[in-house]
């Protein structure tokens, strides 16, 4: 049988890489997703702050959207800042969730995101006030940093709702 879940990893990614998770969600549908200067500006201050604290020679930043064009313009300017990005490959259109706020990527794509983007350990970029995905993301790496014996603070921006 298939596994729908990417595992998590078990180690630690590294003692110099920085990892951060960006969960950005639109509440409103004619919202197509292609302003990301908010998770822009985020990033740049989570990778800042991350800098501060330790060497980073590796940046991967996970990201998790329900919007292509913002997959893509943040895949960009994660590139644009020297970093890794990561997101799911491909989406099943077919897969939308009973509840049209995950977007189009619902049901089992958004479960592997959700996966997916727990593996950072150093930071986390969403809606930390009213977003329930967030907030389980934010408590998914952080049990997955206690697993791997990793301690401190992960750093956090918070994003508005749009």
């Amino acid at each position: 049988r298939p596994h729908l879940l990417p595992n998590v990893a078990e180690t630690k990614l590294g003692a110099n890489v920085a990892s951060i998770a960006i969960h950005s969600r639109h509440i409103d549908s004619q919202n197509d997703g292609s302003d990301t200067k908010q998770e822009e500006a985020c990033l740049r201050r989570v990778l800042s702050t991350i800098k501060s604290q330790k060497t980073v020679e590796i940046c991967a930043v996970y990201i998790m959207a329900d919007r292509l064009a913002t997959i893509n313009s943040l895949t960009k300017f994660s590139q644009y800042l020297g970093c890794h990005a990561i997101s799911l490959q491909q989406y099943h259109y077919e897969n939308k969730s009973s509840l049209e706020e995950h977007g189009p990527f619902g049901k089992d794509d958004f479960i592997k995101d959700l996966a997916l983007v727990s593996n950072a350990e150093d930071g986390v970029i969403g809606d930390l006030e009213f977003s329930s995905s967030t907030m389980l993301l934010r408590e998914m790496i952080e049990y997955n940093n206690r697993k791997k014996g990793i301690t401190g603070r992960i750093v956090t921006c918070p994003l508005k709702r749009k």
